[in-house]
């Protein structure tokens, strides 16, 4: 579907993960936006969260189980607490194709901090992002990293390289644009030099700092670049949580001499 043909009420606040959000009070309601479930393709299952249940900036709150993308988490765009569920989803998952905006929202949360609101995307820069004209926010590595001489590289939950400056270009021998495309972060930091063995999903440092929203030190790694040349380095992983997005990490390296 062409994105001008999108519907983008201007109440509605957005995410860049495809998230619409609708202010009733001090709830917020939130749904899938119609480039959203285009995406997905038809929805076969949905996984709501527990009625009553917290919710955190960079945990899931229930998932989708969709024919594109297999399953999916969704990710919080505001904090507080689950007030209301669209229970007809159970039985009819499909809504949320044939009525992405209306029938097919998805779950309610009373607002802890309803300011919260007013850091998510208008429906004027969530068009942009879908141009491609400008990406999320916190999509980008924070402002005292860009110049450092240390390579810095944003990564999220799925080890895909969000971001990077130009020390990690120069380290790794790929551009920006080919490192956002390219090669996960797990191939890029190579194994783990303590004991030789491949780092798994399940001992990563870099998600076992999302997952805890905990600081991770001086993990060691061999960077190898696109020349096949390896680099002994340290890791320091900081876990960043912002409204409506999935996990994220910022890891800054120090070459080992």
């Amino acid at each position: 579907m062409p994105i001008d043909t999108y519907t983008l009420p201007a109440e509605l606040r957005y995410t860049a993960s495809h998230l619409w959000v609708r202010r009733e009070g001090g709830l917020a309601v939130v749904g899938l936006t119609e480039r959203g479930q285009e995406l997905h393709g038809p929805i076969l299952y949905v996984g709501l969260p527990a009625d009553g249940a917290p919710v955190h900036f960079g945990m899931p709150a229930g998932y989708l189980q969709s024919a594109g993308y297999g399953l999916t988490q969704l990710f919080p765009p505001v904090q507080g607490i689950v007030a209301t569920l669209n229970d007809d989803l159970w039985v009819r998952p499909t809504l949320i194709n044939e009525d992405p905006l209306g029938d097919g929202w998805i779950y309610g949360v009373l607002m802890s901090q309803p300011a919260e609101l007013d850091e998510l995307e208008t429906a004027e820069e969530y068009r942009a992002i879908l141009l491609g004209e400008r990406l999320g926010r916190g999509a980008e590595l924070p402002e005292a990293l860009r110049a450092s001489e240390q390579p810095a590289f944003l990564i999220d939950e799925r080890r895909r390289v969000l971001d990077c400056n130009p020390a990690a270009t120069r380290l790794i021998g790929l551009s920006r644009r080919e490192l956002q495309h390219g090669p996960l972060c797990a191939e890029l930091f190579g194994c783990h030099v303590e004991d030789g063995s491949p780092i798994t999903k399940h001992d990563c440092p870099g998600l076992c700092s999302m997952l805890n929203l905990e600081p991770v030190h001086a993990a060691e790694y061999q960077v190898t670049n696109a020349r096949g040349t390896t680099t002994r380095v340290k890791a320091d992983y900081t876990p960043i949580a912002l409204p409506g997005q999935p996990r994220r990490a910022v890891v800054v390296l120090s070459v080992v001499d």
